[in-house]
């Protein structure tokens, strides 16, 4: 009996344990809040139920500088059909210069997301060929290894007849050696795998190369989005040290194990060799770029969640 009641104790200790282990574990490191981010201002919903714009609405107005019409165009949407304005003209100017605006900030989201999605199908592609590569490899050594055991067993069975045991016990050697370093090599010989970087340096290069600036850099609002900080409290930046290009890099330190101080492997992420370099990429460093180029079509989409609240603003019902 008391032996049950001390197995009953144990358990409920460990179960406890191990209860409490996940909150140990997310509240050790204060780092840890760069796995999760979001590129948009904090929505304060007590100013929203009182008519005020969303937060990053607000600020995507402020991005395409068309914060006053915003703010004039709401208050035309909401006055009285009695009280509207006999300058409606001027106001359907506005609303057009605003919208017009607001697509231009869109289809830029568009066409980011679209080379984006054109890197991840290279990508896809590459990794499709190299795994293919690795399941040749692992089936040939599989092979070899079957063959060589059935091959030498019928050796050894011959020479068991014949009573020649020491030839045999030597064979039965030579099996197993076989046997352990085929294996062996089937282990490793997939990982070393890889192919030469042959494409264009792909959308990672925009954000981890810190020298990278297009050419319409200066009239791009999903560059000055990209390149402006959160604005309002932020919780993952609360001294405002980082724009939202310097959040996506520390997100990727902590989401993907990015090193941003291994220069070969950022060159490898983003295809980007210097000159006649020659720079090789692997199945791991595939799947790394893949897993960085989705995470990024995920934030940038976040302005164009931001732009349509605008256009949601305005809108006429």
């Amino acid at each position: 009996m008391n032996c049950r009641i001390l197995s009953i104790a144990v358990i409920l200790a460990t179960s406890i344990n191990s209860l409490s282990l996940p909150i140990q574990a997310v509240t050790s490191s204060p780092n840890d809040v760069f796995l999760d981010i979001m590129m948009t201002p904090e929505r304060n919903k007590e100013a929203e139920a009182q008519g005020q714009l969303r937060a990053d609405a607000q600020e995507a107005a402020e991005i395409l500088n068309i914060a006053p019409l915003i703010e004039k165009l709401r208050r035309e949407k909401y006055k009285k059909e009695s009280e509207a304005t006999i300058h409606s003209k001027a106001v359907h100017n506005t609303r057009l210069l605003c919208l017009w605006k607001i697509m231009i900030g869109m289809q830029e989201v568009r066409k980011v997301v679209a080379n984006i999605n054109y890197d991840m199908a290279r990508s896809e592609v590459a990794l499709d060929t190299l795994t293919r590569k690795k399941n040749m490899t692992t089936n040939l050594l599989n092979a070899a290894n079957f063959l060589q055991f059935s091959v030498s067993g019928v050796v050894r069975n011959s020479l068991a007849l014949n009573r020649l045991y020491t030839v045999d016990n030597i064979m039965s050697i030579n099996e197993f050696g076989l046997g352990t370093i085929i294996p062996s090599v089937g282990l490793v010989l997939p990982s070393l795998l890889s192919r030469k970087v042959v494409a264009h340096p792909n959308m990672l290069a925009h954000v981890l190369n810190p020298s990278y600036r297009p050419a319409d850099a200066d009239v791009s609002y999903l560059w000055k989005f990209m390149h402006s900080k959160v604005p309002g409290h932020c919780i993952l930046d609360p001294e405002h040290k980082y724009t939202r290009r310097e959040l996506l890099i520390k997100h990727w330190e902590k989401f993907a194990d990015l090193d941003c101080k291994d220069e070969n492997r950022l060159k490898q992420l983003t295809a980007l060799p210097l000159g006649n370099e020659s720079v090789t990429e692997s199945i791991r460093i595939i799947t790394q770029r893949l897993d960085l180029l989705a995470d990024m079509r995920i934030h940038i989409e976040e302005f164009d969640g931001s732009l349509y609240e605008l256009y949601k603003a305005i809108s006429s019902d």
